[in-house]
């Protein structure tokens, strides 16, 4: 690993440092980081897609019953709550999608880290690279505990000699 992408933060809601901390998600309760981030981005993708398909039913059911049943009031309501879940999710997935591009996080972007240029952005193609292999890595022992550490150390094991 090279040194300049230790990316870590204190996040002040958990308290601890998270490594490539992205931001604090309240709905979640939980903060984004580089072991969940891409977990994060996979959860907006699929929210949409379930919005869009359930708003697609709505739509296709009122259309279908419209003519033989008569007006179906929630399934506009579920129609309309859906494109509201669509644009709301959808303009977050797209702000995502924008920072992976740029291999920059939201705490970064937020607060104008690299007002000279991002020194973290290698092109398009080996930001979503990047993004796609951290699903693959493995967390680097600065994610165990002293206590989890100096038992793995002592145990003398196989795993422990992966870790070191």
């Amino acid at each position: 690993y090279d040194l300049i992408e230790f990316r870590a933060k204190y996040c002040k809601e958990l308290d601890c440092t998270i490594e490539r901390f992205d931001h604090f998600c309240p709905w979640t309760g939980n903060a984004v980081g580089v072991r969940n981030y891409h977990a994060f981005f996979a959860f907006l993708f699929f929210t949409i897609i379930h919005a869009s398909f359930v708003a697609s039913t709505a739509f296709k059911t009122l259309a279908t019953l419209a003519a033989d049943a008569g007006f179906r009031p929630h399934l506009l309501g579920i129609m309309v709550y859906c494109i509201g879940i669509i644009c709301l999710v959808g303009s977050l997935f797209l702000y995502h999608f924008i920072i992976i591009s740029q291999n920059i996080t939201t705490a970064e972007k937020m607060k104008n880290v690299w007002r000279d240029g991002n020194p973290h952005d290698r092109g398009l193609m080996k930001n979503w690279s990047s993004f796609l292999m951290l699903y693959f890595q493995r967390p680097r022992i600065s994610y165990f505990t002293r206590q989890t550490c100096s038992t793995a150390i002592n145990d003398g094991s196989d795993e422990t000699q992966d870790l070191l």
